[in-house]
Order: structure tokens, then sequence, then C-alpha cells
């Protein structure tokens, strides 16, 4: 098993496992940029560490989101091409 594996483990079991929080409140918040940015400039004026970690989360799930929506991109134009090829094979076939 990687590091990265053995890591995501660990806060599974140790953060996400050991508290509760109300999970819908929280992606309403995070999906209003506004309230992110008080949210960040709070942590910023009263807890140094918490405004890394925060910050350091907030650029790892927007890296990941970007990365997901490319990925979709590409299958989509796999797909696309992958059409264009079977049809293509049909019409071979039917000549």
């Amino acid at each position: 098993m990687s590091n990265k594996t053995d890591k995501i483990k660990k806060i599974k079991k140790n953060v996400l496992g050991r508290y509760e929080w109300d999970d819908d409140k929280g992606n309403m918040i995070i999906n209003d940029f506004m309230q992110v940015s008080q949210i960040a400039e709070q942590l910023k004026n009263c807890d140094e560490r918490a405004f890394a970690a925060f910050m350091s989360l907030i650029k790892e799930n927007i890296e990941l989101q970007e990365e997901n929506i490319e990925r979709g991109k590409r299958l989509g134009r796999l797909n696309k091409q992958e059409a264009a090829l079977r049809k293509a094979d049909r019409k071979a076939k039917e000549e």
C-alpha cells in the first residue's frame, strides 16, 4: 500500500471518523465563494495554522476538480473518436 493511501485511511479514521459535523451545511458553505473567503479571512486573523491547512485543502480540492473536468473532456473526445471509428468500421464492412 502506498503512503498516499495510508495517509487517506488515517485521515478518514482519525479525523472524519472522530468528529461530527453537518456535511450538507459544509457543502453549502464551500460552494459559496464569498463565505469561503470570509472564513479564510477569519482564520488568517485568528489562527495561522488553521488558515494554512484550510487554504491547502481548498487548493487541493480545486486541483482535483480541475483534473476531473479535464479527464471528463478527454473521455468525451475519446468517446467521439471511438464512435466515429465504429461508424467507419461499419461502413467498411457494408462495402
